[in-house]
């Protein structure tokens, strides 16, 4: 029980941006008791994580304008590649090796590669003096 009151110290406070925080680790008590505490080390980790970790970010109007502005979220995107990518998948790639973070991306969580692409490209373009030049190629590349 003391290990649910800790819990819940962290996730009380949080439950008013988001409920599950107070849901998520009850239930998976009330779970625990039905079904046995043999299952804690399989059940009890999830639910301690979700409460943990940080709160969701901040809202970013400058972002979320420019993904309206380029149209990201409603852009139907291909099932199948062909031919016409080989240009595009060769450009990127001269972008990427133009950048001394290979190493760095391949370390990245695959969940996130595409941020480090994108801060990689950023960098490059600013180190490089030519932010609009290497930015336009990167997005023919991308397509964003």
């Amino acid at each position: 029980m003391q290990l649910l009151d800790k819990l819940l110290e962290v996730a009380v406070p949080k439950n008013a941006a988001d409920d599950h925080y107070l849901l998520y680790p009850t239930f998976t008590w009330r779970a625990l008791e039905y079904f046995g505490w043999d299952y804690a080390k399989y059940l009890i980790r999830p639910a301690v994580r979700y409460v943990t970790r940080p709160p969701a970010a901040k809202a970013m109007p400058a972002i979320d304008e420019l993904i309206e502005e380029h149209g990201l979220l409603s852009r139907v995107l291909r099932y199948k590649t062909d031919e016409s990518e080989t240009e595009a998948v060769t450009a990127l790639a001269e972008t990427i090796a133009h950048c001394n973070t290979f190493e760095e991306f391949q370390a990245t969580r695959p969940s996130l590669r595409w941020k480090h692409l994108v801060s990689a490209v950023q960098a490059a373009a600013i180190s490089h003096g030519r932010l609009q030049e290497v930015y336009d190629n990167a997005r023919g590349v991308i397509h964003f």
